[in-house]
């Protein structure tokens, strides 16, 4: 059930029924329709922007839904910008309460730094004050490692370890898991890197296998272990132990 806001909070709405009038059929339909769910099919220049938006400001002026209980996400920070813009001055900025709308990358950020520590699983996880890596970031602390193991970089590149990397997270798999699974010194040596890669991007996160040949001994482990269960998300429907890719 929508929360109504009190009577007067918002000025005329004059600049809304003038957007409005403005709209051609399909588009005003789509901003009047605010019962159930709506899916709407817009093509490049079809006034997608302009339907959102309007559709925001009709649902908290003509609907009394408050506007803080609106999420709107897109891709860019300049879309987000510019749809709270809109709605703002389609407000008169007469609400202190504004719509959430934010790329799907920051919302996404925004739920984790909230809620990331209900993931941990016997105290081990991720903590609120995670950081995000970019390629340029990844591909340094891959490179360090390599270095310190004495790696040629050009035999093996630091772009197929992120690659393999970025396979095992995708499949849960934890480095001990993955170095259990290898078939091939390479398959071996990435498992090492992973490790280090690791411990080098969640420093929270206690880890079982050490950049030592010795210390990752092949005996069983559980499938996803607590560890991959919280620094991974995967679109799979089951949690399996995958075998690592040959890497020869």
């Amino acid at each position: 059930m929508p929360i109504t806001l009190e009577e007067g909070t918002f000025p005329p709405d004059a600049a809304l029924q003038s957007l409005i009038e403005k709209l051609n059929p399909e588009q005003r339909a789509a901003v009047e329709a605010t019962e159930g769910p709506l899916l709407i099919l817009a093509g490049a220049g079809s006034g997608k922007t302009r339907v959102i938006t309007s559709r925001i400001a009709w649902l908290i002026r003509e609907k009394g839904v408050a506007p803080d209980s609106i999420l709107a996400v897109t891709f860019t920070n300049k879309a987000a910008t510019e749809m709270a813009a809109r709605v703002d001055r389609l407000l008169g900025h007469s609400s202190l309460a504004k719509p959430l709308i934010a790329t799907f990358h920051s919302m996404c950020v925004r739920m984790l730094r909230r809620d990331i520590e209900a993931l941990k699983v016997n105290g081990e996880g991720l903590t609120r004050s995670f950081a995000i890596y970019d390629e340029s970031d990844q591909q340094g602390i891959v490179k360090q490692v390599m270095r310190r193991m004495g790696l040629d970089t050009k035999q093996l590149t630091p772009r197929t370890v992120l690659s393999r990397i970025s396979w095992a997270k995708n499949h849960m798999v934890d480095p001990q898991e993955y170095y259990l699974g290898s078939k091939d010194p390479n398959s071996e040596r990435i498992a090492h890197i992973y490790q280090s890669y690791k411990a080098g991007t969640t420093p929270s996160i206690s880890t079982t296998c050490s950049s030592k040949p010795s210390a990752c001994s092949k005996s069983p482990v559980k499938s996803a272990s607590a560890t991959s269960a919280v620094t991974a998300i995967s679109l799979s429907t089951s949690i399996r132990t995958p075998t690592a890719p040959n890497m020869s």
